[in-house]
Parts: C-alpha cells; structure tokens; sequence
C-alpha cells in the first residue's frame, strides 16, 4: 500500500461479490487519496484510481454532463468515464500514438480522454458530424485550455482516414 503513486490504478475483477468482503480495503484505499467507480460487467469490476485533478475540471464536467442531458446527445456515465480515463492513460503510456473518439457528443467522454492524453502527452482527435456540437466541445477545451492535446473534426467518421498508423486507442459511442 505504501508504494502506490499518484499514478495508481487498481482494477479488482468480482468486484459485486467480493468488494464487500474486504471494506477495509476500501477504507484504506480512500484514505490514501483513491476514487472508487464500479462497473457492472460480469461479476463487476471495481476500479480504484488515485488522481490529482484541479477542481475546476471537475466543475466543467458536472457542466458539461448536465448540459448533455439537456440538448443531448446523453453522455456515458461518471463510471464508464473514470474508466474510460484509465483505460486510455494506460494504452497511451504503454504504445505511443493518439487516441481517437468517434461521436463526440457535448464533449464529456472526450473531457476524460483528452486529460489522459494530457498526462502521458499525448493527443486525441474526437469527430463527429454535428457542427454545433463541436463548436460546444472545443469552447470547453479552451476554457480549460486543454486545447492544445485534441483536435475536434466536424466530419463523417466513415470518412476519417488520418492518422491510422498512429492510433493507439480508439473509443466510439
């Protein structure tokens, strides 16, 4: 326990039956700065991540993951997003290249794979084929001058070529 950074992930995989049976582990965890998100794919998984995130990124995606519900499309949940960060920070660490989201809604699941990108210095490209929406998605890069590690295409997937060699993950919702 002592040796884990701020960089920590602990995937724990029967997480519904078995992250009961250990709440001190939970505790334990919590107390050195870890955030638990539980997904319910098979017997569960319970990830546990450990981040030093500004506060003002948490306020944009509150923001921005109201604002989905409301104009749409829904975004991905809170867990999946947790997740959807690790997983990304993890492949882009481990093989360089750039991350690709297909879809990118008002921009919340791009929010988590762009600040990934960021901490292993990286890049994402998100398409999607509503103007507006991109328009939205990369107002909220600049304000959290996140820009600089994603470029946001208004374009058909289908017809997005670029950079095929250099994908290292790719996420479409």
């Amino acid at each position: 326990m002592e040796e884990l950074s701020n960089d920590s992930l602990l995937i724990v995989l029967n997480a519904i039956t078995g992250i009961d049976l250990w709440p001190e582990f939970t505790k334990e965890l919590s107390t050195r700065g870890f955030t638990k998100a539980l997904l319910p794919i098979g017997d569960g998984v319970a990830i546990f991540i450990k981040r030093e995130y500004d506060i003002t990124f948490f306020k944009k995606t509150i923001e921005v993951y109201r604002e989905s519900f409301i104009y749409g499309p829904n975004p991905i949940d809170y867990n999946t997003a947790y997740f959807l960060y690790a997983l990304t920070k993890f492949t882009l660490a481990r093989r360089k290249g750039i991350a690709v989201e297909i879809g990118t809604g008002r921009g919340f699941s791009t929010l988590w794979l762009v600040h990934a990108a960021k901490e292993v210095n990286s890049q994402v490209i998100s398409i999607d084929n509503k103007c507006d929406r991109v328009s939205y998605t990369l107002k909220v890069m600049k304000d959290l001058k996140l820009d600089n590690y994603v470029e946001v295409l208004c374009s058909d997937a289908r017809n997005y070529k670029h950079y095929r060699e250099s994908t290292a993950f790719m996420f479409r919702w």
